[in-house]
């Protein structure tokens, strides 16, 4: 990380570097694995977690995968092995990603239900998918078993996705790169991920079109070849530091920030009206004010790309509870993702049910916590949670803090700790 001050204007500005993106990191290892031809990933966000979780699991594998800095060499044209991974299998919500590569592959899959989600999210859209695709799908005793549906030249198939989930999508790309025809997502997401997966695949050899509708079109090639991306940045890292800098007060340019990637987060930011944002490249330097008066209510929708993601909602929502009396939050997508904000009721949130989301409000902070504790278990969540401790200088235990290692580097982290310290 490059981290140093720097003088504009009239203000001094603390700068950092936005780490890769996570959720940009193991779907491009994934792409890498599909194509079976030597790739080359560079800015891999190497030191999360879950990336190391991956990059392990597929090496016991027989994927060739060495690493030199943020980059990694990925070879998978010797792997001939149908079973995945059990570590693989049960701690990355990624692992549903195997199927796309079973259906790539031609190879049947069988292990346990695939874990690794705090929020518990089901994973029937993506075999809803591959039931679309002509694959056969069995579930007994905890257990999964998935045989792949043919390959088809010369033919056109078209599959709808209810909901445009991001991993339901790329598990159809994947699903889609060996299947001999045109194949067409309908309903698809379109999150800047899943444009970098594509984009590396592209440069593989595949032949692969999006549209801003949420259709994606896969058409079929006879061979791939070396593949090679830089990982954007991390676009849910990038709102987190800007978040913490207006709650601690502190003035933060970020380098490298993802800004056309985070245009929706961004444009509600704008609506408050104690600190700025201004742009300059792909730097974002932000200025908080000491002084505010709270508003009376806002609003803030979760839905599918290009929108404000689900995965930025707990985020904007804690920041919210500091400048308006009501916070109302819903998420069109996910709606059971406010574990958080029932968490933070000892702490003086209050927070009662509205259509598909919640209404919370935060009008004074606890006297005396010293008994509380919290535990930390989803990693978006978690440090929305984290983030509203340290604004408020409370001091409790917090259960499953490490957590937080699965979405941001210890460096991030440590900026974070660090800006509430000085401001306090």
């Amino acid at each position: 990380m490059n981290q140093h001050n720097m003088q504009f204007g009239y203000k001094h500005f603390e700068e950092h570097n936005v780490q890769p993106s996570k959720n940009a990191s193991i779907p491009l290892i994934y792409c890498a694995v599909a194509v079976k031809t030597r790739c080359i990933l560079k800015n891999i966000a190497v030191d999360l977690d879950d990336v190391k979780v991956t990059v392990d699991s597929f090496k016991k594998a027989g994927v060739y995968i060495s690493r030199h800095d943020r980059t990694l060499y990925i070879d998978s044209s010797d792997l001939d092995s149908s079973e995945i991974p059990e570590e693989l299998w049960n701690k990355t919500r990624c692992s549903l990603l195997c199927f796309g590569l079973a259906q790539s592959f031609q190879v049947p899959l069988a292990g346990k239900e695939p874990g690794g989600c705090q929020l518990n999210r089901k994973h029937d859209i993506h075999l809803e998918l591959f039931q679309q695709f002509g694959a056969r799908i069995k579930a007994c005793n905890g257990n999964l078993l998935f045989e792949p549906s043919g390959t088809n030249r010369n033919t056109e198939f078209h599959y709808y996705l209810r909901l445009p989930s991001v991993g339901a999508t790329l598990n159809g790309i994947l699903g889609a790169l060996r299947s001999g025809g045109i194949v067409t997502l309908q309903n698809a997401a379109i999150e800047p991920e899943i444009i970098a997966c594509i984009e590396f695949l592209n440069s593989a050899g595949a032949n692969i079109h999006y549209a801003a509708n949420k259709v994606i079109s896969i058409h079929p090639v006879e061979s791939f070849s070396e593949g090679h991306i830089d990982c954007p940045t991390d676009r849910i890292v990038a709102l987190t530091l800007i978040v913490a800098s207006i709650l601690a007060k502190k003035s933060l340019c970020l380098r490298n920030a993802p800004i056309s990637n985070m245009k929706s987060e961004l444009s509600f930011l704008q609506t408050f009206k104690y600190f700025s944002l201004d742009y300059r490249g792909e730097s974002l330097f932000v200025t908080a004010s000491k002084d505010f008066k709270k508003h009376e209510k806002i609003e803030i929708v979760a839905d599918s790309y290009p929108a404000i993601s689900s995965d930025s909602l707990p985020l904007l929502t804690v920041l919210s509870l500091f400048y308006f009396k009501n916070v109302i939050t819903k998420d069109l997508l996910y709606q059971e993702r406010f574990d958080y904000l029932k968490q933070l009721v000892k702490f003086g949130v209050s927070i009662r049910k509205e259509a598909q989301g919640i209404c919370a409000s935060y009008n004074h902070k606890p006297t005396d916590n010293s008994q509380d504790d919290m535990e930390i278990s989803d990693i978006r969540g978690g440090m929305a949670s984290y983030l509203f401790l340290l604004a408020n200088g409370l001091e409790i235990n917090i259960r499953g803090l490490a957590c937080l290692d699965r979405g941001y580097e210890e460096s991030t982290i440590t900026r974070i700790k660090k800006m509430f310290l000085e401001s306090s």
